[in-house]
């Protein structure tokens, strides 16, 4: 009798804590997991009829959850279509009612509205800003159970661990957390429009994606310089280029000769006589020259 006592206590506490009729919520939950034979508009209409009853259930967050991936992430590809518009409505809501809470539901839930969310920069700087909380020891393995899911609640307790078990699962999930985010940050930075980019860098200037979102910015900045160099039209400066069709060709104009004796400058007007001697001396030296040749061969 107390057994059973306890057992009332317990289903009392379970009604009270996350809704009645939770055996109507393991028939929708079921049918939600049925890909081969489930009808996905009546699963959101059972699912959100079981809401409009217990419209304080802590699952509602985990439901507006479920009802987001049936029509993005958890698809069944040969009968199935994704809705984004439909996805987006429901992971938007679910993000509302986690409050930042963490599980592995919230990370999934922020990761798509990161990269399919219509106005998408806001959710990706949110996202971008949990890097200490997901990658910097801001979550322990305990964090992985720190919320109960549809599943535990309608099998009516939850799997029982070991302390050793809850480690080493926890550590699983905070690990392949951090890869995800980091996979995810790389997607981001790749993807984002340059004033995202701009932002991303401004908001988070020692985290890792913010020195990504640096460093893409500051390749984009080179690359427009030099594509505005390229573009310039370099041949006309400083007069290195030919005269351009339809412009009157300016001959060369050979510089006058400059007088430096008197520091002047006047061109010389005795250019004449500066010709017959130079001619007079290289005609000396010329003879002086065959001279010299012919002494050398005699003294052989």
């Amino acid at each position: 009798m107390k057994l059973s006592f306890l057992l009332l206590l317990f289903l009392t506490a379970q009604v009270a804590l996350y809704g009645s009729d939770l055996e109507a919520l393991r028939d929708v939950y079921e049918h939600y997991k049925d890909w081969e034979g489930r009808d996905r508009d009546q699963v959101e209409r059972d699912f959100l009829d079981w809401l409009e009853a217990n419209p304080k259930s802590p699952l509602k967050a985990e439901i507006y959850y479920r009802l987001g991936s049936m029509y993005s992430t958890n698809l069944n590809h040969h009968r199935e279509e994704g809705d984004s518009e439909l996805a987006e409505h429901y992971y938007r809501m679910a993000w509302k009612e986690f409050d930042g809470k963490y599980n592995s539901m919230s990370f999934a839930v922020l990761s798509w509205l990161a990269v399919g969310a219509k106005d998408r920069t806001d959710f990706r700087l949110e996202y971008l800003g949990k890097e200490t909380q997901y990658c910097e020891g801001g979550m322990s393995a305990e964090d992985v159970f720190g919320i109960r899911a549809i599943q535990g609640v309608i099998d009516g307790r939850p799997v029982p661990l070991e302390d050793w078990e809850r480690e080493r699962i926890g550590s699983f999930h905070v690990e392949n957390l951090k890869k995800e985010y980091e996979r995810l940050v790389i997607f981001i930075i790749e993807d984002s429009t340059l004033e995202e980019l701009r932002q991303i860098a401004a908001m988070f200037p020692q985290t890792k994606a913010g020195l990504r979102a640096r460093q893409a910015v500051q390749e984009h900045d080179v690359k427009q310089t030099l594509s505005v160099v390229d573009s310039l039209d370099l041949s006309e400066v400083d007069g290195l280029a030919a005269p351009t069709k339809g412009r009157e060709e300016i001959p060369p104009v050979a510089p006058p000769m400059i007088d430096r004796s008197g520091g002047t400058d006047e061109p010389k007007r005795n250019s004449g006589a500066v010709a017959f001697w130079a001619g007079i001396l290289g005609f000396f030296s010329l003879v002086m020259t065959l001279v010299g040749f012919r002494v050398y061969r005699r003294r052989r």
